[in-house]
């Protein structure tokens, strides 16, 4: 009798542990499903996101380009051996006189750490610009002259970038510079200055 207790006690003991086992067996596999779950949720999410980012840069792009132009203005590379002209793109609002936003980005100088230099000296301002046929009237103040401190090269590569620029629109084949509204004998004392200006690719590099 007392061996027929026993055989069911421990016959209730091992069907116990084999509930016990597989319940704990069903609840890890039950939270082995939900993390998998969750980590598949995770990526799609990951991905939505990194899909939105894409859509978000490319309507950005696309409304920048819609609301802005693009110009050529031309900066000062200077060389071991030589000095030349390099062009940089720049974006303009679009809509406006996109001339006169040009030689503004002109005054503004190169981008930092472009590698360029400036062409005009500090304080330079443009005042007017003007078509009048095929010609471009420039008119900057006077301190476009009285600071530029140059020889004949520099100022040859200040005047062909000057012009370089404007002649990028079409229509433009030759550019006036007026200093305060006025002819000037030169920018720098080595180049007449009352003249018009013909585009020069010589001046031009690449980088």
């Amino acid at each position: 009798m007392k061996r027929f207790h026993l055989f069911l006690i421990c016959l209730v003991l091992t069907v116990s542990f084999i509930l016990v086992t597989g319940c704990s067996k069903s609840a890890d596999s039950n939270m082995e499903e939900k993390i998998s779950d969750l980590q598949n949720q995770a990526v799609a999410l990951q991905k939505e996101v990194s899909d939105l980012k894409a859509e978000n840069n490319s309507l950005q792009e696309k409304l920048a380009q819609e609301t802005s132009k693009e110009v050529t203005v031309y900066f000062i590379k200077s060389a071991p051996t030589e000095f030349y002209l390099v062009p940089e793109k720049r974006r303009v609002p679009a809509g406006g006189d996109l001339l006169r936003a040009a030689l503004g980005e002109l005054v503004k100088g190169p981008y930092t750490n472009s590698g360029l230099d400036p062409v005009l000296p500090k304080g330079s301002q443009l005042l007017d610009v003007r078509i009048e046929g095929k010609k471009a009237i420039v008119d900057f103040n006077a301190a476009t002259k009285d600071k530029l401190n140059v020889g004949s090269t520099g100022e040859a590569l200040v005047i062909s970038s000057i012009v370089n620029t404007v002649t990028e629109f079409p229509g433009i084949e030759e550019v006036q510079i007026l200093i305060e509204g006025k002819s000037s004998d030169s920018l720098a004392g080595h180049i007449d200055l009352t003249q018009p200006f013909r585009r020069n690719e010589k001046d031009i590099r690449k980088q």
